[in-house]
């Protein structure tokens, strides 16, 4: 075969490829991007030619998944993993906008049968992503409303007819009360993991003092802990002042925080600490309680990860949904930070720790 039938071939090759309706993308074994069809500069909003040499991850990867995805891909070029024939995952285009790319990935290989790389047809699955959030987010206004009711109504009984009520009533008032103030939390935890899970949550950061904000957080939760006859000690710089979302962040350390109160036996022990590292703050929340073992430590950031501690002997109170942590892990991973635990098993205590740039 000579020369002009190669090209010949080669054109008719990329002439199917752009007729293609899918992003079309071929990485090597670094994650450079060796070819894209122009559906998939289309897709991402870039000039055709672009992005051929440039690093897939580094460009197109939103940077809190970056790291993770990146492992994946290096795991699958060493052969340690299968690959997945069909996933999705956000990418982030040139004028940074998220869309959510539903994948079908295979492996190229060598004559030799060696592994170099990848090659994944892509189909932009935003509109539908964003159909299922605004279905989801009716269904839980739609539970919301009576639960609104319901807990107006409790507050209204309790208030002004507490006169007329036996200690057996208030006893199942404060029930009602308690149980639709979680049910509302899970209804907000689900909306808000599923916003998450398809990268349309909305991060809006401003110049703040993470100090200040987590002796605010600390001082709302003081009555809860003096209940449990825990002790919160702070260690912080005076100031820790950086870009983050203010009402995300609190969020996240409310719930970290109430971690520590509800996991930690009477009369428990809870340090809030900062440090200032090369480019990031890194904050704290040790306590004395239960602790985790191994496999916990591997479950608990995950999506209804949550450990069933209820009735095996300890003081742990209403359990959670399951949610907290791991929509705690993706709001900081939106802010380029990390957040893990440190524990050296059950009844040792534990330590949560998370970092934001500054």
């Amino acid at each position: 075969m000579d020369l002009i039938d190669l090209h010949k071939i080669q054109g008719r090759a990329e002439l199917y490829l752009d007729l293609a309706g899918v992003m079309i993308v071929a990485l090597n074994s670094d994650g450079i991007i060796t070819l894209m069809n122009k559906k998939g500069y289309r897709m991402l909003e870039y000039e055709d030619g672009d992005l051929v040499g440039k690093n897939w991850f580094e460009t197109c990867v939103p940077a809190y998944l970056r790291d993770q995805v990146y492992d994946v891909f290096k795991s699958l070029m060493r052969g340690e993993i299968e690959p997945v024939e069909f996933y999705e995952n956000p990418i982030i285009t040139k004028n940074n906008h998220l869309k959510t790319i539903a994948w079908h990935n295979t492996l190229l290989h060598d004559d030799d049968g060696n592994i170099i790389g990848t090659l994944s047809a892509g189909e932009d699955s935003t509109k539908l992503d964003r159909m299922k959030s605004e279905l989801l987010e009716r269904i839980t206004h739609e539970l919301k409303t009576p639960l609104v009711s319901i807990k107006g109504s409790t507050e209204i009984i309790s208030s002004f007819y507490k006169e007329k009520l036996t200690p057996k009533m208030v006893s199942l008032l404060e029930i009602i009360d308690r149980n639709t103030s979680r049910l509302e939390n899970l209804i907000n935890n689900i909306l808000e993991a599923s916003r998450l899970e398809i990268g349309v949550l909305t991060i809006n950061k401003s110049g703040n003092d993470l100090s200040l904000l987590i002796k605010e957080c600390a001082e709302e939760l003081q009555d809860i802990a003096e209940i449990r006859g825990h002790t919160i000690e702070l260690k912080l710089h005076n100031e820790l002042i950086t870009q983050f979302d203010y009402q995300r962040i609190d969020n996240v350390m409310n719930d970290l925080l109430i971690n520590a109160i509800k996991f930690t036996p009477l009369n428990g022990k809870i340090l809030i600490s900062s440090e200032i590292l090369d480019e990031y703050f890194l904050i704290s929340i040790q306590d004395n309680g239960i602790g985790f073992t191994e496999e916990e430590k591997s479950q608990i950031f995950k999506r209804f990860g949550k450990i069933e501690r209820y009735g095996k002997g300890w003081d742990v109170g209403i359990e959670g949904s399951g949610l907290g942590l791991y929509v705690s892990k993706k709001i900081i991973e939106l802010h380029g930070g990390k957040i893990w635990v440190v524990s050296e098993g059950r009844d040792k205590g534990s330590t949560f720790k998370f970092t934001l740039p500054y």
